[in-house]
């Protein structure tokens, strides 16, 4: 039986994405499209000079039209996060479900109709969720039992990873993220500061765009500009506690690969991340003062806004005094800490497994 060719769409230099490629079911293969970059005005931000209008009309544009000629010998569109106007079978992979119009809320808004209509369309064959939040967000905002029997939840594939044995009794903490005050890096320095006197023999890895300015003990800043196999290699598996309250986030696949590493976490309870961290079982969660998303549809409070700049300027007083109780309490018990990460391997093999993800893509590619 000939395998089953499958035409990817979208940017094929995320992790998620390429994992998906290079990992197939047996008798699906992936062919990558080139296609245009999403325009800049598209984004959630919103630019100058450019009506509600003419973005409605570069929508219609830039969404996936797959040319005629990428569609020879292929059977089924794989979108990731847009609608296909082809009158040809494709599935869609959502991470939430602004992502259907660039992540711009006006725009979810005026399209309302019509990506319910292309969803609901026979050539709509699935709506691959990537969490179950994201699942939520497609179905509280449409509100229709047809595209909540087309949603199923498909996990980002990853592997595992084996912790490094090391011989001191050094406790390590990671933190990694390019947005440092996006994610919580200031209020992981101010309370590492405070932990690191209690505890002279804890040490921080920051692996962000971060000066560490103040001198503080115990704390090395890498730059992150490497690729993932080093990232695992050097930092994931051979720290024990991974520190992420972020203020900004839908899937978090930095959590994905703390636990796929046996890493005990510690982090907000943003979006899909509470289902990576069972509070109290592989880490605990600390309630974000920030509701990017309410419902898990996104907040229009903060969805337009700096962000970034904004929890640069901010001193979250109750984010950092959760943070200082959990982590004492992790590095005051080992044990706690060790079998923590124990279960932080169990949960990753449950829900990330390999040969399930390729069971259930096989399923519905074919």
């Amino acid at each position: 039986m000939k395998n089953k060719r499958v035409l990817f769409t979208g940017k094929n230099n995320r992790t998620l994405r390429l994992d998906t490629i290079n990992n197939p079911p047996n008798g699906v293969e992936f062919i990558k499209q080139e296609r245009e970059d999403t325009p800049d005005h598209l984004a959630n931000k919103k630019s100058v000079g450019r009506s509600l209008v003419q973005k409605g009309l570069d929508f219609t544009r830039y969404n996936n039209r797959i040319p005629k000629k990428d569609l020879k010998n292929v059977d089924i569109i794989y979108s990731t996060g847009k609608i296909i106007f082809n009158n040809f079978n494709w599935v869609v992979e959502i991470d939430n479900v602004s992502c259907l119009t660039y992540y711009n809320l006006e725009l979810l808004e005026l399209f309302k109709n019509l990506l319910l209509k292309k969803l609901k369309s026979k050539w709509c064959k699935k709506i691959i969720c990537i969490s179950e939040s994201a699942k939520k967000s497609v179905n509280n905002f449409f509100k229709d039992k047809e595209i909540e029997n087309k949603c199923e939840v498909v996990y980002p594939y990853t592997h595992l990873h084996k912790k490094t044995k090391r011989k001191d009794n050094i406790i390590r903490l990671l933190y990694v993220s390019r947005e440092f005050y996006l994610k919580g890096g200031k209020q992981i320095i101010n309370v590492f500061e405070k932990i690191n006197k209690k505890f002279p023999t804890t040490h921080l890895t920051i692996v962000s765009e971060w000066y560490n300015e103040k001198r503080i003990k115990n704390v090395t800043v890498v730059n992150p500009t490497m690729n993932k196999n080093k990232l695992f290699r050097k930092y994931y598996t051979k720290n024990d506690i991974f520190v992420i309250p972020s203020y900004q986030d839908s899937f978090g696949s930095v959590v994905q690969e703390a636990i796929s590493s046996g890493m005990v976490v510690v982090c907000t309870d943003m979006f899909a991340f509470t289902e990576m961290v069972k509070d109290g079982y592989n880490g605990f969660i600390i309630k974000s003062p920030i509701k990017y998303f309410v419902n898990y549809l996104p907040n229009k409070k903060y969805w337009n806004r700096d962000l970034n700049s904004y929890v640069k300027d901010m001193n979250f007083e109750g984010v950092e005094k959760e943070l200082e109780e959990k982590l004492t309490k992790l590095i005051r018990d080992k044990y706690l800490m060790k079998r923590m990460g124990k279960n932080s391997k169990k949960l990753a093999k449950q829900i990330f497994e390999e040969t399930k993800r390729k069971a259930q893509l096989k399923r519905i590619l074919k």
